[in-house]
């Protein structure tokens, strides 16, 4: 198994979680193959073999400018190249739940992609050139992560797990009434291994299947923090994301991996300090 981005968030956890159960695991990052300089192509044929797996979780995140946009672009292409010519036995394209339409309901593989923004503009990109390829081929794509490890500290659990273990106050935006899905990286991992091992192709979400309000989550910590932090209030300066509701379809995943068990985010922050501690 080859993983490129293997020191990343998600990268990393995959091949840990791989190496764990006995694969051996290639790891590749920027040190090893900058995917987008030059002569990336030529230099990540050098490491792959007809026989491999390859993960493709190297990108730039979030996408927020053009720059970074041409870059996460130009790493796809580089892989595109390599593949073409090392035609290798699977590919996994780590993807995202922003490639979707925004929906009242649950929103399935095969529901309509529309992103709102560069980052899932740039991974809907990414499926969409990947299709070219000859190769057995899944999109996983799961929906905002949480767990240790995560480098953007972005709004939601990770945020809020940070500001309680440092002694701040829990900070959200309106009331938090805004509601969707959030995924424990284990589960991320768990379900990217199950996938490589079966082989599994065309698209893949991985959530918990659970809607929970920001809110919720916020006064969750506040629990496990016993009360030592609170939660303030800030106005929005915009709408709310999503118009305020992201449901996630795990309809396939539970199909796939019936003894799959998903966990759900107020179970994984428990967990998550339970492992790492406040």
């Amino acid at each position: 198994m080859v993983v490129l981005g293997a020191t990343g968030f998600v990268g990393g956890a995959i091949a840990r979680h791989a190496e764990q159960l006995g694969e051996t695991v290639i790891i590749l990052n920027r040190a090893t193959v900058d995917l987008c300089s030059p002569r990336a192509s030529e230099l990540l044929e050098e490491h792959l073999r007809t026989d491999d797996r390859l993960v493709f979780a190297a990108a730039e995140a979030p996408c927020k400018t053009l720059e970074s946009l041409e870059k996460n672009l130009a790493m796809v292409m580089t892989v595109i190249r390599a593949v073409s010519h090392v035609r290798v036995s699977y590919v996994m394209n780590i993807s995202s739940d922003a490639v979707y339409l925004d929906s009242l309901e649950p929103l399935t593989e095969t529901s309509p992609t529309g992103p709102s923004n560069l980052h899932g503009a740039m991974h809907c990109a990414r499926e969409a050139l990947l299709n070219s390829l000859e190769v057995p081929l899944l999109h996983l794509r799961p929906t905002l992560i949480y767990g240790k490890g995560d480098p953007h500290n972005g709004y939601g659990p990770n945020q809020f797990l940070s500001r309680a273990r440092g002694g701040g106050e829990i900070q959200i935006f309106g009331r938090g009434e805004e509601r969707r899905d959030h995924v424990y990286i284990a589960d991320v991992e768990a379900v990217a291994v199950r996938c490589l091992s079966n082989r599994t192709v065309g698209a893949l979400n991985v959530a918990s299947g659970e809607v929970v309000s920001f809110r919720e989550i916020a006064e969750h910590v506040v629990d496990l923090f016993a009360g030592r932090v609170r939660i303030a209030e800030r106005a929005r300066s915009g709408p709310m994301p999503h118009g305020g509701y992201r449901p996630i379809s795990i309809a396939r995943l539970t199909a796939e991996f019936s003894d799959f068990v998903p966990i759900g985010v107020k179970v994984g922050l428990a967990q998550e300090l339970g492992k790492h501690g406040a």
